[in-house]
């Protein structure tokens, strides 16, 4: 699509090692179709090569770190550094604006879902994929606290005095309806994905309370997703559940094998955390360990 000049946005988004990119779309020194321009910075990567990896395009960053990638269609583009190893996505909207993020080297075997850096409600995968968004939600009587983070879980996000990021909020139950509830979770993205290499989900979580962590499966009703239920101390743990510690509810009179799990996570659409007595919940660096991120990214993953 032919543009003139995108809206001037830019900002600094951290790479790998001491790199880092500054990028800025449009701008009215270039009269190109949606022109990328940004510097690499960092005297570790002058004359970087920059790529989108999705797209098929290649540019080499002049010995200051600057590049261009000029005519670039709409949608997301996937940058990488060759020699700084650095990543980052950029989306070119139709309305004219842009939205980008990091993308912290991956890891094989290990999807990083969210450690909330970032400061917002989707995960890391989100502004790829679609969806991606994290909610917090409750029955009428339950109350919750920080007030409006539903459904505004943004508002949840709170930084600690070692800058670091997480989730919390805290649910009283007021009512006397055994069948209250109060939940925080997030979708993978806007479908369902396979999951079946998934060995444990970990993370880190304080609090009080008991808390259902369930595994959501695309078109399940109430009984039908895998759970498990974990106590939460006041200290920071790390957790890690394993495939096999996750079963149906016992209330709904039915069970899985093994292989009944694994036929769940074909159509995996998402996770949640769940209270269903008073409690209080901080969460932070979500992670599924056995798949790698191709399994979210497909056919478009970075290499």
């Amino acid at each position: 699509m032919k543009s003139s000049a995108l809206p001037y946005v830019a900002l600094l988004l951290a790479l790998a090692g001491c790199a880092s990119l500054e990028q800025t779309a449009g701008g009215s020194s270039y009269e190109t179709e949606n022109a990328l321009t940004g510097r690499i910075s960092g005297s570790t990567v002058p004359g970087d090569t920059v790529e989108s990896l999705n797209r098929g395009r290649t540019t080499v960053a002049t010995p200051d770190g600057r590049f261009l990638l000029d005519s670039l269609p709409m949608g997301v583009h996937v940058l990488h550094g060759r020699t700084s190893g650095g990543r980052a996505y950029v989306v070119l909207q139709d309305t004219g604006t842009v939205k980008s993020g990091i993308l912290r080297p991956e890891t094989a075997g290990e999807i990083l879902l969210d450690d909330f850096e970032d400061g917002d409600s989707r995960n890391r995968y989100g502004a790829w994929l679609g969806d991606g968004w994290w909610w917090i939600s409750a029955a009428p009587t339950v109350q919750l606290l920080p007030a409006g983070i539903s459904p505004l879980p943004a508002r949840s996000l709170v930084v600690d005095s070692a800058a670091n990021t997480s989730l919390h909020f805290s649910a009283t139950f007021t009512g006397s309806s055994t069948a209250d509830w109060a939940e925080t979770g997030v979708h993978l993205g806007s479908t369902a994905y396979d999951l079946t290499s998934l060995v444990a989900v970990r993370f880190r979580a304080k609090g009080s309370g008991n808390l259902t962590l369930r595994l959501l499966t695309d078109g399940a009703t109430a009984g039908q997703n895998i759970e498990t239920v974990i106590s939460l101390g006041s200290g920071w743990n790390d957790y890690a559940i394993p495939l096999s510690a996750f079963q149906l509810p016992a209330w709904s009179g039915s069970s899985v094998d093994s292989a009944g799990r694994i036929a769940k996570l074909r159509r995996c659409t998402g996770l949640s955390w769940a209270f269903t007595a008073s409690g209080e919940l901080w969460l932070d660096d979500v992670r599924l360990i056995g798949p790698s991120p191709s399994a979210l990214w497909g056919a478009h993953a970075p290499p």
